[in-house]
């Protein structure tokens, strides 16, 4: 009983939608974050509101506080395992 690719992904008119207008820079408010602490704020400010639960979203926050401050303050482009 097997289905074929397209009875089960989005169709092609959504995926268009949604594809023109990033590539034209639309919904881009803001540069790029520069250090992991921006990375992070980022990341639960957009990702997480949207795809996760208010409980976790704040576990995450506290988490995030015990994070060095030497670390957060980084460029997340040179963050390294040797970092943490």
């Amino acid at each position: 009983m097997s289905t074929s690719p397209t009875e089960n992904s989005i169709p092609l008119n959504l995926l268009q939608q949604k594809i023109e207008p990033a590539k034209a820079g639309a919904g881009v408010d803001a540069a790029a974050p520069k250090t992991l602490a921006m990375l992070l704020e980022e990341f639960l400010r957009l990702h997480a509101a949207e795809k996760l639960a208010s409980k976790t979203i704040e576990r995450y926050r506290q988490l995030a506080a015990y994070l060095d401050p030497n670390l957060l303050a980084m460029p997340f482009a040179e963050v390294s395992r040797r970092c943490i």
